[in-house]
């Protein structure tokens, strides 16, 4: 393209296109397979909000409007994921085809949701398989679509007692945490009638936010019982507010107190000395783990071209408050007004 083009000669693009060229493995999806993504492009986002709000709010819609419609929508998928979750917890979904085992342990583990998505592996029934020679007890099929021979993937399977090893070179499983029909084709012909349970992402199970509590729950009563010595897997956002609260109230009667004030300067630099005591075992942890980072870890920053005003294009309609002739004030210097107010 920079042949093609002639970039070189525009300073400007080329710099902005090599940049882009250097991160190609963040932007380009041939190349970074091997990361979890779920299967979600970077544009996605940003057309999902779209396509929930765009149905009422516009550039024109007020600020106001626009809140009682975010609130609206977040209410309907709430709804929506409360019946989901109902639905996927109390009942299994059915299928078209007949159900073998592996669509049946699918049905069970997986929501409703991701079972339609384990259908669309029904072109495993479709692939032709040809074995490969076998390397370090590892037996290698190659597996294709009928009449799609050029889109062919290699699949080595493994077994070891009750361990199954399966894996693709589509790298369908890296990045989506699905299996891909070529690696279930590959356990049918090897008579496996569950799905391994390596290959069972707990994010795409119906009984999810379960294991999820279930997790909190186990670490709290670890940590009780062992003093609150063991670090809590809770988060620490409700304590670390609760904590900000109480101080800046504290703060806020001492400001007028000369005598206050020191009282408060005492306790901050008592305080930090203890807590610099208990937590100097991690922050040499937090250096050790910093040592075994990289030395190189410069990052590349794109900057987006300059933009070019189309003939036509139509500017921004200006606001209510836009249109009145606005008056200069004094800009207040930030910090001059002393707050009174304290934080509930």
């Amino acid at each position: 393209m920079v042949d093609r083009f002639e970039l070189k000669k525009k300073p400007e693009f080329y710099k902005w296109f090599d940049r882009l060229y250097k991160i190609r493995d963040k932007w380009c999806t041939a190349l970074s397979k091997d990361i979890f993504s779920a299967g979600v492009l970077s544009s996605q986002r940003s057309e999902s909000t779209n396509s929930a709000l765009g149905f009422e709010a516009n550039k024109t819609t007020r600020l106001n409007r626009f809140y009682d419609l975010f609130n609206k929508t977040i209410r309907n998928w709430r709804k929506k994921e409360k019946e989901m979750d109902f639905t996927s917890a109390t009942t299994i979904p059915a299928s078209n085809f007949i159900m073998a085992s592996l669509i049946k342990h699918a049905a069970k583990e997986y929501t409703a949701t991701l079972f339609r998505d384990f259908e669309e592996f029904k072109n495993a029934i479709a692939c032709s398989v040809e074995k490969l020679p076998s390397v370090e007890e590892k037996d290698i099929y190659k597996v294709s679509l009928d009449g799609e021979q050029n889109s062919s993937h290699s699949v080595v399977y493994k077994k070891e007692n009750d361990t199954v090893v399966v894996e693709c070179s589509c790298k369908n499983f890296e990045s989506s945490g699905m299996l891909c029909c070529h690696c279930i084709r590959i356990l049918q012909n090897n008579c496996i009638e569950a799905i391994p349970e390596k290959y069972i992402v707990p994010r795409w199970t119906n009984m999810a936010k379960k294991k999820v509590w279930n997790t909190l729950d186990k670490g709290k009563q670890a940590s009780d019982s062992d003093g609150g010595d063991t670090r809590k897997k809770l988060s620490t956002i409700p304590w670390r507010h609760a904590m900000a609260r109480k101080w800046y109230n504290l703060v806020l009667r001492a400001q007028n107190n000369q005598d206050a004030r020191i009282v408060i300067e005492q306790l901050y630099g008592s305080a930090n000395e203890q807590v610099n005591k208990l937590t100097e075992q991690d922050n040499i942890q937090h250096l050790d783990q910093q040592a075994l980072l990289p030395a190189n870890t410069d990052t590349t920053t794109v900057l987006n071209p300059n933009k070019a005003n189309t003939k036509g294009r139509r500017k921004r309609p200006r606001g209510h408050f836009e249109k009145k002739k606005t008056t200069t004030t004094k800009r207040q210097e930030f910090g001059t007004k002393t707050p009174n107010q304290q934080i509930i």
